[in-house]
């Protein structure tokens, strides 16, 4: 689910690259799609950390967290990262 929504994102960004016709307005689109995907990236590579960092702590402190195991995350991070070399290739 996540691969399709990172994908559609990164897809429409593009089109709206495509579609802008000052050189500002396409630098603008093209920092806000880069932006999304790391955050995304981000996300999906530092949640099993944070995850185990957090269920270490007193129960009473923070609630145990539960998510997919880390290889899934890595992989879609790593797609992630591909898709966001696509959207830089489109804007140039």
């Amino acid at each position: 689910m996540v691969l399709l929504l990172v994908t559609s994102f990164t897809f429409l960004a593009g089109l709206a690259i495509d579609r802008s016709k000052s050189g500002r307005e396409r630098q603008a689109l093209l920092c806000a799609g880069i932006a999304v995907n790391v955050g995304i990236l981000v996300l999906l590579k530092y949640f099993s950390f944070v995850r185990g960092t957090l269920n270490g702590l007193p129960h009473f402190v923070s609630p145990q967290i539960s998510a997919p195991p880390a290889p899934v995350l890595a992989t879609i991070g790593a797609s992630c990262q591909r898709r966001q070399k696509s959207a830089v290739d489109l804007a140039r």
